[in-house]
């Protein structure tokens, strides 16, 4: 059976969030060796950046710790590090063996870490032991684990920048290599870690927004921050938008990284008023989390952008808007730059009224 072009259209918009950018070639990578201690002194100085919830769905468990721990100690091949190195700080961000740093931060700063016993750990030094006791009991190996070299990666990166940052998303893309690759809104969760990525972390957990768009899955690909993002990206840049929806998000989040808290009430309060009055005025609140991404994403932009004169309307006014809006939503393309502003502008006018 042969699909539609609606159909069509509606498929490349939900696979288009995961668009690769094309960019130019990085710097040369440096190629080096560390030792555990060094990684563990740069995290205690706050000069190497890790942020475990930026792949806080494929988190080790304790056993994957403890042989990765025992494997150290043994002297096994330990896979490169690879890392980015702001050219102007200095400072060390993670970009593939996240789990690894982590478990020798662990290690080497948490005395009260109980290592799992395992069968196919026979070393009773180790197995099943806290790191407290093998600091007293066996230093030989904790000293071995702390003098243990790792290859490690380093591309140089000029984070002030524009092209440098388009080029780190990029590497970002190319270099996980985790249990499953990060998708881009997992990336900016990295890169652009800040007060506004918080922001959106913060409204997809409000009540308000579960209320009418159901709570997160247990599989988390952090979906709903970036529906969050493109509401507020096209609200504030709808005109400037150039048909490249992944890198038009990556700008707007690294120009907001750092907003001033006037601006994040102001975001916060416009998004809240929205879902509150979407889910005062709608028959069937569960109707508006069965639509797709684009749905949603066009029924809080046209909502929000008339936000201070919607609220005058009466239920039944806004259910006819809803309705035409579910009816209009889907006759135009969603992909291309003319065919996302037309889109979203037909949304804007069905709920202006």
């Amino acid at each position: 059976m042969r699909k539609s072009k609606k159909i069509k259209d509606l498929e490349m918009d939900l696979t288009q969030s995961e668009e690769v950018i094309v960019l130019p070639s990085i710097e040369k990578p440096n190629y080096q060796e560390t030792s555990c201690a060094e990684l563990y002194r740069k995290f205690i100085d706050k000069q190497l950046e890790i942020q475990p919830d930026f792949q806080r769905n494929f988190v080790w468990k304790s056993a994957a710790q403890t042989c990765f721990i025992d494997s150290l100690v043994k002297g096994l091949p330990i896979p490169n590090l690879c890392i980015v190195e702001d050219s102007n700080t200095e400072n060390w961000i993670v970009i593939d063996g996240l789990q690894r740093i982590s478990t020798i931060i662990k290690f080497l700063g948490n005395t009260n870490w109980k290592l799992t016993k395992l069968p196919d750990i026979v070393d009773a030094n180790i197995s099943g032991k806290k790191v407290s006791e093998i600091k007293k009991k066996s230093p030989t190996l904790y000293k071995r684990v702390e003098n243990t070299v790792i290859p490690v990666t380093v591309i140089r990166c000029d984070f002030s920048t524009q092209s440098s940052m388009d080029n780190l998303f990029n590497i970002f893309h190319r270099l996980n290599t985790g249990g499953q690759k990060l998708n881009n809104q997992e990336i900016r969760n990295c890169i652009f870690s800040g007060r506004f990525n918080k922001l959106l972390r913060n409204i997809v957990k409000s009540e308000e927004w579960t209320n009418i768009m159901g709570k997160t899955s247990k599989v988390d690909r952090l979906d709903n921050e970036e529906l969050v993002l493109r509401v507020f990206a096209f609200l504030d840049k709808l005109d400037e938008y150039t048909g490249n929806l992944a890198k038009f998000l990556n700008y707007y989040m690294a120009e907001k990284k750092n907003i001033t808290n006037d601006e994040i009430d102001e975001k916060e309060d416009t998004l809240t008023s929205t879902l509150t009055f979407i889910s005062e005025n709608i028959d069937n609140p569960a109707s508006v989390s069965k639509l797709n991404k684009t749905q949603k994403e066009g029924l809080l932009v046209g909502i929000a952008k008339n936000i201070e004169t919607i609220t005058s309307k009466s239920k039944e006014e806004f259910q006819a808007m809803f309705e035409e809006f579910n009816e209009e939503n889907l006759k135009h393309g969603l992909s291309k730059k003319e065919k996302v502003q037309s889109r979203l502008r037909k949304s804007i006018s069905i709920f202006k009224g």
